[in-house]
């Protein structure tokens, strides 16, 4: 079992209170609370503005559900011509350059240190799935080195004031 993958905590939402400044607990294990997409950053560095875009929920899977979760986010004419989920895994490895697969594997097997940036799963105002692939090496990664969980930042789109 890969250090850093039980026994952290599962709730995102603690927060430590210095001053009047709420901060979200910035790592989990090997991850980090940063997703390295500025359009998510951008509402958790400032999770206590009324305007933020998305709010957030951490959630807990399998790398396999992950990976699951991002197929069916996948078109039908990409599903079709990868000729099914297992081929598509493939793909979705071979393409990531090595320097990148690099780091991930030492910072993930390692199970320390807060660098590996956190996977998205992007939900519309209405709670529907947005298609939006994201993570893909990282859980094929965690599988691989015998991860049983891996963290997902869940990111619900907000309603604008104006949209009421």
């Amino acid at each position: 079992m890969t250090k850093g993958w039980k026994g952290e905590s599962k709730r995102h939402s603690e927060v430590q209170r210095k001053s009047n400044k709420v901060e979200y607990k910035k790592k989990i294990g090997a991850w980090v609370i940063e997703t390295d997409l500025s359009i998510y950053d951008e509402s958790l560095h400032h999770n206590t503005n009324p305007h933020r875009k998305y709010d957030f929920k951490l959630v807990w899977k399998t790398p396999d559900q992950e990976l699951m979760h991002q197929y069916k986010q996948t078109s039908g004419y990409a599903k079709n011509g990868l000729k099914g989920f297992e081929r598509w895994k493939e793909i979705a490895y071979e393409l990531q350059p090595n320097y990148r697969k690099e780091f991930l594997y030492k910072n993930i097997k390692r199970g320390v240190g807060g660098k590996v940036p956190i996977i998205v799963e992007e939900y519309k105002e209405d709670g529907s799935v947005y298609n939006f692939q994201e993570g893909r090496t990282r859980s094929l990664i965690a599988k691989e080195l015998g991860a049983k969980r891996i963290p997902i930042l869940q990111a619900f789109k907000r309603k604008r004031p104006d949209d009421y």
